[in-house]
């Protein structure tokens, strides 16, 4: 049976990219530092993916300026998905052109047909 079964389509109704930093053939002239890039981890097609995306928790750290609002989303995506792009947490999350940094991705062997995958937004500048 294929991971897809059981999984109800319309649940899945938003859409995402899944990105990963790569570095660059060429350093930076002036430091001589690796360049790096944000590449879209599907390269087919229209470079999305079909996610379901539950609640905000907004959370107020204090930082060096005063407090900067940062929220935590959680973007539930296919198994298959998550294992054929071997997606990490150093990889990021990009929903209605807000980057999230990925800071929860368990491990769960594939038990479940959706794997909730926790991603922060306004933690970095992306």
């Amino acid at each position: 049976m294929s991971i897809r079964a059981n999984v109800d389509a319309r649940r899945l109704d938003q859409r995402v990219r899944l990105q990963r930093l790569v570095d660059l053939a060429s350093p930076q002239e002036d430091t001589g530092e690796p360049r790096q890039r944000w590449e879209d981890l599907v390269t087919a097609g229209d470079r999305m993916v079909a996610a379901a995306v539950d609640g905000r928790k907004a959370t107020e750290p204090l930082v060096t300026d005063g407090l900067r609002t940062v929220s935590d989303f959680t973007f539930w995506l296919r198994a298959d998905v998550i294992q054929r792009l071997a997606l990490r947490p150093a990889d990021r999350i990009v929903w209605r052109e807000m980057h999230f940094d990925i800071i929860d991705l368990p491990d769960q062997q594939l038990r479940s047909r959706l794997i909730p995958v926790t991603g922060r937004a306004g933690a970095s500048d992306g």
